[in-house]
């Protein structure tokens, strides 16, 4: 009988996708997954679910990705906290237009640690092509990713900014966990898939902070090679969002991605002003 090592099986790992409704967890997933847009708002009803295969060709390593796109409506709470369980990473998505989807950052956290545990986090702040209407300050927004301990990831889902990125990076994070055990990782059931890669768009109106932030590092555009993750404790002001304590009292999508290089996409124009 022919021996295998661990090397010989597909790694897979299970991404959920979570944050208030209308953030635009949906548009962010089906632009990854499929390649396109979705510019009109549907609402999700219990989860969605797709799946891409990203090879990162500089760490010779494939994952296949299981994302679970979750509903944002407390109505669906009981149904999508049931398919949070084997997760081994998840992206918070907030609104750059909707304070609310910014304060309840927090809770959601705390729904995801009750069914998972500590998993890979990203946060993502979406629709910064809207940054004129923004419903919090960049500050407040350094801030709560510091108090989550999380790297923050600004993006635009529409023009395609900082999207591919964000899954990278959590691809990334698992492979390193695994190697560490720093982190408690869950797999889950091989899938194979194929593969379609999108055209990033211009990343040239989003630069990142003028100073450099000493408690975490913040990515507007992308340093996807460095896996540090910040233990800093909240400055004084990510105490509190409004007056507010922190924390506040199917059918299978098929894709390849291939990671050519360490991270940094190029890009086409302007960015649109978008719903999503």
């Amino acid at each position: 009988m022919e021996d295998f090592e661990c090397d010989d099986f597909e790694k897979t790992l299970k991404v959920i996708v979570v944050g208030n409704g209308n953030a635009g967890k949906t548009s962010m997933t089906t632009r990854y997954a499929k390649g396109r847009y979705t510019g009109t708002y549907k609402k999700t009803i219990g989860v969605d679910f797709m799946e891409k295969t990203v090879e990162l060709r500089d760490l010779g390593e494939t994952i296949n990705l299981m994302i679970w796109d979750t509903a944002g409506q407390e109505e669906f709470d009981t149904l999508t906290s049931r398919y949070y369980k084997g997760a081994g990473a998840v992206i918070y998505v907030f609104s750059t237009v909707d304070r609310a989807s910014f304060d309840d950052l927090p809770k959601w956290r705390r729904k995801v640690e009750e069914e998972c545990g500590q998993i890979c986090s990203v946060l993502v702040q979406n629709k910064i092509d809207l940054e004129d209407d923004a419903k919090m300050t960049r500050d407040e927004v350094e801030d709560m990713a510091d108090f989550l301990s999380m790297r923050l990831y600004r993006s635009c889902v529409q023009d395609n900014i900082n999207v591919g990125e964000v899954f990278r990076y959590l691809c990334r994070r698992f492979l390193k966990s695994g190697d560490d055990g720093d982190e408690m990782v869950h797999a889950v059931t091989d899938i194979s898939t194929l593969s379609q890669t999108v055209k990033p768009a211009d990343i040239s109106r989003y630069p990142p902070s003028p100073e450099p932030h000493t408690k975490r590092e913040i990515s507007d555009i992308s340093d996807i090679e460095s896996d540090r993750t910040s233990t800093a404790a909240p400055s004084p002001t990510s105490q509190t969002c409004l007056g507010k304590s922190f924390p506040p009292s199917p059918p299978t999508i098929i894709n390849r991605e291939c990671d050519s290089d360490s991270g940094d996409d190029a890009a086409p124009d302007s960015p649109r002003r978008s719903r999503k």
